[in-house]
């Protein structure tokens, strides 16, 4: 009778200890859900912050980009003095006056300020008169 109860009592010890172990390996295994579930979490919100960041950075950038299409041209700097008039506009210009179209006509025409219309002529005036 003592080896039957050495084997009943050596069978439930591993029974008992199956039976730790096992409760062992659900602790555990809950314990790592936990820490997966707390690291998704993490994930997700550094996630919905940098959609955050990207979204108002792309706002930002299509803003300038309709501004830029609404603002001056790019060629176009505020305060500085447009190109001088080349010999060939120069020349069209005394030509159309010569025809005579109006300095306000010359300049509408070739898209040039009156005033620059004005100077060429007077300054050609006092060069045919001087001749």
């Amino acid at each position: 009778m003592s080896h039957i109860v050495l084997l009943l009592a050596v069978l439930y010890g591993l029974a008992c200890a199956s039976l730790a172990l096992i409760s062992f390996v659900l602790l555990c295994g809950t314990a790592w859900d936990h820490a997966v579930e707390q690291r998704r979490k993490g994930s997700r919100q550094r996630c919905e912050a940098t959609t955050e960041t990207l979204k108002e950075t792309l706002n930002n950038l299509s803003a300038g980009i309709q501004a830029a299409q609404h603002g001056p041209p790019a060629g176009a700097v505020p305060g500085a003095r447009p190109p001088a008039l080349s010999l060939a506009r120069r020349t069209q210009a005394l030509r159309l006056h010569r025809r005579g179209s109006s300095p306000e006509q010359i300049a509408e025409a070739l898209d040039i300020p009156l005033g620059e219309v004005d100077l060429l002529v007077k300054v050609h005036r006092i060069v045919i008169s001087n001749i």
